[in-house]
């Protein structure tokens, strides 16, 4: 789906899907448990995360 996109698409997208999550459990996370009885939880492993220190320039 993204191997012929540039390097820079294919850390930025993963980057900004972490990015929505981490701000859905910080504002909402009370909320949507309320509404669905789930907890919000970010679909990308902790294992899987980029670290933004192991690319020197991200």
């Amino acid at each position: 789906m993204l191997r012929g996109s540039p390097g820079g698409t294919r850390l930025a997208r993963p980057q900004a899907l972490s990015t929505y999550f981490v701000f859905l459990e910080l504002r909402h996370e009370v909320e949507l448990h309320a509404m669905t009885g789930r907890v919000v939880e970010c679909p990308i492993g902790e294992m899987n995360r980029l670290d933004c220190f192991s690319f020197g320039h991200l």
